[in-house]
């Protein structure tokens, strides 16, 4: 095994003793990445095209995606036209204005967010991820 490997199991080790012992695991600077895939969206650092399918697939969807906007009106129409069909249950009719009131206010709400965050995306929102421009 190479130095760096052994180095690496001894701070696994300290790592999984840490709630018995209290001592943590100092990562030693050398170990830390030089520069970051750009799947990442990290451009306050260096960073390399990933070859990986991860990367290919980020830099396809990368100039589509924040143009998305998840606050776009909502309307009946819309709604009609997105539901599934075929998840259609006897008496949803009773359902569909209520529905619609917390959809719009939901909407609404999420717009505040994503305005006073500076966020572009519902996702973001949801994941707690927050990614800046790439």
């Amino acid at each position: 095994m190479s130095s760096q490997c052994i180095e690496l199991v001894k701070l696994f080790s300290v790592a999984v003793d840490f709630l018995k012992t209290g001592i943590p695991a100092v990562t030693p600077p050398h170990f830390y990445v030089k520069k970051y895939p750009d799947f990442m969206g990290k451009p306050d650092k260096p960073t390399y095209e990933s070859p990986r399918d991860i990367g290919k697939l980020f830099r396809e969807v990368k100039d589509i995606a924040p143009h998305t906007n998840s606050t776009s009106p909502f309307t009946r129409e819309v709604a009609e036209q997105s539901y599934d069909r075929d998840m259609k249950v006897d008496g949803f009719e009773d359902y569909i204005d209520a529905a619609f009131y917390y959809k719009t206010k939901y909407d609404y709400k999420l717009g505040n967010l994503m305005e006073y965050y500076g966020i572009k995306t519902e996702s973001e929102i949801l994941s707690g991820e927050h990614y800046k421009d790439v």
